[in-house]
């Protein structure tokens, strides 16, 4: 006989209860949330938020686009999981790659900001 336990929930992805483009889709919103209340200060015209991104304004940028493209990848997934599998994966693992990153971002301007760490070391290796 055949066990049906599994029959009215089974998950359409790895695995995890929430697939991790929905994760990162929500997250997304409520860092843009948080984003909206923080106290912000001119720096070179643009408006930066004093937090962790007063040091380094650059970094607030590559946050603000690893997060968008994380997110509208996200939003890709979950717009293509049933209609194409495999551009879905593509697209899921696009958005995990590109919110790690802004992870790392946050990170390192968080670090950079408490401990007092001269990025500009760093930055010289991107520079063309």
């Amino acid at each position: 006989m055949e066990s049906t336990s599994g029959i009215l929930f089974q998950p359409r992805h790895s695995g995890s209860l929430v697939p991790p483009e929905e994760i990162i889709f929500l997250s997304g919103i409520l860092v843009a949330l948080a984003l909206l209340t923080v106290r912000y200060e001119e720096i070179g015209g643009n408006p930066i938020p004093t937090i962790i991104f007063d040091k380094n304004p650059s970094l607030f940028h590559v946050f603000l686009l690893a997060l968008n493209v994380g997110f509208t990848a996200a939003v890709m997934t979950i717009s293509l999981r049933s209609k194409n599998k495999s551009i879905a994966s593509v697209c899921r693992k696009s958005a995990v790659v590109c919110c790690v990153f802004a992870a790392g971002v946050g990170s390192c301007a968080a670090l950079s900001s408490n401990i007092h760490i001269d990025l500009s070391s760093v930055y010289s290796w991107f520079t063309w």
